[in-house]
């Protein structure tokens, strides 16, 4: 069996070659923004939390209230004192996780939340 020794030199040659052939093989890929901001719909500009469920919808916590991106307009949810059913705050300030049913949940000042299919309900922890 023959040994290959190699010096620090070598070594350093070889992993910056590596460095430059990663970024080779990417290729050109296009990536494509979406600047979301109040003029678009968004209740603020000041989002504390973001979450991807499993449909692709883009979750966001802000100052101003619960929104949902799903590509191409912004669903916008408030508190409303009248409505059991609603957020109980306008601020959320933290998107958590995801469940098994689907159901998206996140905190706001007051409690933990979870979303529902059709509009939103309350969690009895």
């Amino acid at each position: 069996m023959t040994a290959i020794l190699l010096n620090k030199k070598d070594i350093a040659l070889y992993l910056l070659s590596l460095c430059f052939l990663s970024g080779y093989s990417q290729g050109n890929k296009t990536i494509w923004f979406h600047s979301l901001k109040k003029e678009f719909g968004l209740p603020s500009n000041s989002i504390f939390s973001y979450f991807r469920d499993s449909r692709g919808f883009l979750w966001l916590g802000s100052s101003g209230g619960l929104c949902r991106f799903d590509g191409a307009s912004v669903r916008y949810y408030y508190a409303e004192k009248e409505n059991p059913r609603s957020i109980d705050s306008d601020v959320i300030s933290g998107l958590l996780f995801e469940d098994g049913d689907n159901d998206i949940w996140f905190s706001s000042n007051q409690s933990i939340l979870r979303s529902a299919v059709l509009g939103l309900k309350k969690s009895n922890i």
